[in-house]
């Protein structure tokens, strides 16, 4: 019975380690690929009035947007799929950033730098692979 009981705890407790390094690898991963991303800029007065959806994939990082442009201008960005952690906050902080400059070429958000890179990424490629 001993023996049984031993085997269960051994098997229980590596099914609990497998589990949380697949949570901390999951969590790891694409973060050093969205940290090194490249924002590029976007020439306005080329887009059509219009929404454009954008993709970035970085694994937690990954996310979906629409942007919205009338008049060669962004009116609005709409997160379809939002990242895995990110806070709504970040995604309002940079809205309300890219909607002021109308460029892309904003300040990240301290403390979420990764998660700012793939909120751009993904409006940049909504802009760009039109």
């Amino acid at each position: 019975m001993k023996k049984k009981r031993h085997l269960f705890l051994k098997i229980f407790l590596s099914l609990i380690l497998i589990m949380v390094l697949a949570c901390g690898g999951y969590a790891i991963l694409g973060k050093q690929k969205t940290l090194d991303l490249t924002i590029g800029s976007v020439d306005l007065s080329s887009i059509e009035d219009g929404v454009y959806r954008g993709r970035y994939s970085g694994f937690r990082w990954s996310n979906t947007v629409d942007v919205t442009i009338a008049d060669h201008k962004i009116i609005n960005i709409t997160v379809v799929k939002g990242q895995a952690v990110a806070p709504v906050t970040t995604y309002d902080a940079l809205e309300k950033q890219i909607l002021e400059k109308q460029d892309l070429d904003v300040d990240t958000v301290a403390g979420a730098t990764a998660n700012t890179k793939a909120y751009l990424k993904a409006v940049e490629n909504a802009l760009k692979d039109r």
